[in-house]
């Protein structure tokens, strides 16, 4: 009976930690964010969007959400797993170079990140953005 109860147990504990790492990977679908973008002049705005994520996207590392599909944009040391994220982005745009941090947060139907200019110069001095998701995409 104990032996029995040892392998059942085993198997419970086997579904629920698969459903755990199952549950922290993000899924694809509409999300709605909120984002705070505070410029190097001390200035702030806040605005909301809805983005289509897919598998790819989720995949990729989140790396291209909020960029123009001609972004100049590299990424460097890109970490994800366990719920978390992290890279560098180094984009050029006229001659001049941008350097990032990223780091960042996520559950299966939501996101958290601070995006902060590492290099000097006019721009953004840091990017925060929650996202939530709504549903499939639309």
């Amino acid at each position: 009976m104990n032996e029995r109860l040892s392998i059942v147990t085993i198997f419970i504990l086997g579904v629920l930690t698969a459903q755990r790492a199952g549950a922290e990977e993000m899924q694809p679908g509409q999300y709605a964010s909120t984002n705070v973008i505070e410029m190097s002049n001390g200035q702030k705005r806040t605005f909301q969007e809805r983005d289509c994520i897919t598998a790819k996207d989720i995949a990729g590392g989140l790396t291209k959400i909020g960029l123009e599909s001609d972004s100049d944009c590299k990424v460097q040391n890109l970490v994800k797993g366990n719920g978390k994220i992290t890279y560098r982005m180094i984009c050029e745009e006229d001659g001049k170079k941008q350097v990032a941090e990223v780091v960042g947060t996520y559950t299966a139907n939501s996101y958290e990140f601070v995006i902060k200019a590492v290099s000097p110069g006019p721009g953004f001095k840091a990017i925060s953005a929650t996202g939530k998701r709504l549903g499939v995409c639309k």
